[in-house]
């Protein structure tokens, strides 16, 4: 529909974006080359004629410059284009010529007029003006030049491609045509929408024709606002964007869907009630009227139903439309998935001046318990409210089974109303309690009086069971994995492990077992890392089956990222009672002796996480420089199975030797002063075990080029000046084999070896002495400055 185009909250209408496209290769001033046709009418200049509707003279501003890429003056466009067309020059504008063809160019007499006019006549109006439309119903209100953003044009740009016309209930309901874009509608939404930019009033000439949503159409106050959604309108432009502009009230129209996907009767029940002095819409017939005394019903009143909502609104949104109720239409559910007859009465006590409600007289009295005489109907079971009015109108009469005691009662099952209702029995036993769900795998272990918190809310494990359980609910593998509010059954019961004396519920068997020996497992071991016991975790994770290396390995997607099997199981190792997880066998043992593994040792980087976690991360290897020294993906990172294994290793292994460590270079120039158990930090970067620091270095032979080489791909530092950090933290102070080392010479003597490796082995080796220059007076004899050969 066109009138989408008016309307600036709808610009992204797909028919809007189009016109939108067409339109916005029409910039206005104008290019010559596009609109030569609106030069040409200058040439009635020269002939005692004029573009402007008002004569020439000082009207016509000749001079005004038109086309800015020419440089061309309004008058020189007349000389311009005079060959093109020589019909202009004795032009004589009417309601027939002003809307045919020029012949050059595919536009109207009435646009190049139009165009002109904006341009060279001080008015702005062009010799078909009165033929081209006004769309205000107050004619001195149309500003042409108002720009209309949505269609990305002006209004005398759009009015021009239309024909004068008159308001009339014909002619609005006439069809408008826009060749030009090959589109059609009615002039009821086209004048409409036009007049919401173009008229200083944003009253069209169609306006009295238009949709009114009052019963009484005196009661409409069309410039009263209105909140749709989160924006305000004046109800005259809300009724033409969201109804309609035209609407004709009946039960087949008012329970029409219209383009706010809802009902005519709730839209305007909704928004537009507000908008006629007496609060009455125009499908107001067709709206249920909730009150025993129709006369008492207050549709401006407000009424709190989760948000707060008008009477009317709520009326017409929440109840389909009963004419008369029955006993069983108040038995009925409403969209709200509540009782006709529990909504009416609640809507009563704001809406019927506090009179009863249309369903009162099939209210029947209710006795929630098994034994009738222990019922205490005037008994307050939650301070204030009496269990006759809560029974007679939530809970209501029907035959107790595990489907019906699952059934809705206002927010919650009537099994869960009536055991917060169990008081008004004075045995306690409610007629839902035979199907009370237990979520304990041994039923015996369920400790219904056992408080309990989800969320902010603190009651008693039978209230939430109550609450959350479907009656009768029995348990299978394919149950426990079945959807049930939003998550699965197993993870549904997994809330409730701490109401069972034995942290096991019917879908323990059916959760994640994270150990190695299945019966080490220890459900109710709280985990500090996650806040919360093992077997709440479980519940919350995926089935996986550790079973073989390839599935160790497979990916689990815990919702907001993926992560291997094994490094799932990793994490729940203190789960077990033997600390090991079920992957032990195919993930990462560091240590060079398998049996020196504390895998509950805890590794402080990362925030802490035990040894068996950390392991988890990798999959298992023999050591060889080959495998040693291969980059492995780990927590996220390239990095290299020995850096793993010496990081590992230092919490670990218990001092002991690691798996690579035969494959790490010895970065300290004596090996034994370097300090295993020492930490290495580099400026702000997280700090590191000199064992795993080591191994971050690729192996190489040091010598003067290999140490001045950088340390780390795509990084600035020197191997020489990480290891001089390297050597301060983790060789206790002493050198780093790219130190350059004092080396005794014959004759003894003393040199600084640039290539600390020259004068390892023996010093009588050294390349030949090429030259041997004495020092200056003062220095011993002895002392001289070695040049070495390369």
């Amino acid at each position: 529909s066109l009138l989408r185009l008016f309307a600036p909250a709808l610009t992204c209408h797909p028919v809007a974006m189009a016109v939108q496209a067409a339109l916005a290769m029409q910039a206005w001033p104008l290019r010559v080359a596009l609109f030569g046709m609106a030069l040409a009418v200058a040439q009635g200049k020269s002939d005692g004629m004029s573009p402007c509707l008002n004569g020439g003279g000082d009207n016509f501003t000749g001079t005004t410059l038109f086309d800015e890429e020419k440089n061309m003056s309004c008058t020189a466009a007349y000389s311009y284009y005079t060959e093109l067309e020589e019909g202009l020059l004795n032009f004589n504008a009417s309601a027939e010529t002003c809307f045919s063809k020029v012949a050059f160019d595919n536009m109207t007499f009435a646009e190049a007029y139009s165009y002109m006019g904006m341009t060279c006549c001080q008015d702005g109006l062009g010799l078909c003006s009165p033929y081209t439309m006004n769309p205000c119903a107050d004619p001195s209100a149309y500003v042409m030049t108002e720009y209309i953003g949505p269609m990305e044009t002006w209004c005398f740009e759009l009015m021009s491609q239309l024909p004068a016309m008159e308001g009339t209930a014909d002619t609005c309901a006439s069809e408008l045509v826009l060749a030009k874009y090959n589109m059609t509608m009615s002039a009821q939404e086209g004048v409409t929408g036009a007049a919401l930019s173009c008229c200083t009033d944003r009253v069209g000439i169609c306006d009295d024709f238009s949709a009114n949503p009052c019963k009484n159409p005196d009661a409409y106050v069309k410039n009263q606002t209105t909140r749709v959604g989160w924006s305000y309108y004046q109800c005259s432009d809300a009724m033409f964007m969201f109804v309609g502009s035209s609407f004709n009230a009946s039960y087949e129209t008012c329970m029409e869907v219209g383009n706010m996907e809802m009902t005519h009767k709730d839209t305007l029940a909704a928004y537009f009630a507000g908008c006629c002095s007496d609060s009455v819409h125009v499908c107001d017939d067709f709206v249920t009227n909730p009150c025993a005394d129709p006369d008492k019903f207050s549709p401006a009143e407000y009424v709190n139903l989760g948000n707060w909502y008008t009477c009317g609104s709520a009326a017409a949104l929440f109840f389909p439309f009963i004419e008369k109720p029955t006993a069983e239409i108040c038995a009925n559910s409403t969209p709200i998935d509540v009782t006709v007859m529990l909504l009416s009465d609640h809507l009563a006590k704001s809406c019927c001046s506090g009179e009863d409600s249309f369903c009162e007289e099939f209210k029947v009295e209710v006795n929630p318990c098994v034994n009738p005489d222990a019922y205490n109907a005037s008994h307050l079971y939650d301070g204030e409210t009496q269990c006759s009015d809560t029974a007679n109108t939530y809970i209501g009469v029907f035959e107790p089974d595990a489907d019906t005691c699952s059934e809705r009662a206002g927010s919650m099952s009537k099994l869960g109303l009536l055991s917060i209702m169990r008081s008004c029995c004075s045995d306690q036993v409610t007629i839902c309690d035979a199907y009370a769900p237990n979520p304990c795998e041994n039923t015996a272990a369920f400790n219904a009086s056992q408080t309990m918190a989800m969320g902010s809310s603190i009651a008693s494990c039978e209230a939430f069971v109550s609450y959350y359980i479907p009656a009768g609910l029995e348990t299978a593998e394919d149950t426990c994995a079945a959807s049930i509010m939003g998550t699965t059954t197993a993870n549904l019961l997994a809330f409730f492990m701490p109401c069972c004396t034995d942290m096991a519920t019917k879908c323990s068997e059916f959760t994640l077992n994270p150990c190695f020996d299945k019966a080490a497992y220890e459900p109710a071991t709280f985990l500090d890392t996650f806040e919360t016991s093992c077997g709440m975790i479980a519940g919350y994770l995926p089935q996986v089956n550790f079973s073989s290396r390839e599935l160790c390995l497979e990916t689990v997607d815990l919702g907001e990222q993926m992560m291997p099997s094994s490094y799932v199981a990793g994490m729940m190792s203190e789960c077990c009672a033997d600390k090991i997880p079920a992957c032990a066998a195919y993930t990462l043992n560091p240590c060079s002796s398998a049996d020196d593994l504390e895998m509950q040792a805890m590794i402080a980087m990362f925030g802490g996480m035990t040894c068996a976690a950390a392991g988890s991360g990798a999959s298992a290897f023999t050591p060889s420089e080959e495998t040693c020294l291969a980059e492995v993906e780990y927590m996220g990172s390239k990095v290299r199975n020995s850096v793993v294994t010496q990081w590992m290793g230092h919490s670990c292994c218990g001092n002991q030797a690691t798996l690579c460590e035969d494959y790490v270079m010895q970065l300290c120039w004596d090996w034994e002063s370097f300090n295993t158990s020492a930490l290495f930090h580099m400026g702000n970067e997280t700090e590191l075990p000199c064992l795993a620091a080591a191994a971050w270095l690729e192996p190489f032979t040091a010598d003067a080029s290999t140490c001045a080489a950088p340390a780390f791909e795509g990084k600035d530092m020197t191997k020489i000046e990480f290891l001089n950090t390297f050597a301060l933290q983790c060789c206790g102070g002493a050198d780093s084999v790219c130190t350059p080392q004092p080396v005794k010479v014959t004759g003894g003597f003393e040199i600084a070896a640039s290539d600390p490796t020259a004068f390892a082995a023996d010093p009588q080796a050294v390349a030949a002495v090429t030259t041997v220059v004495a020092e200056s007076a003062g220095v011993p004899e002895d002392y001289v400055n070695v040049t070495l050969d390369a």
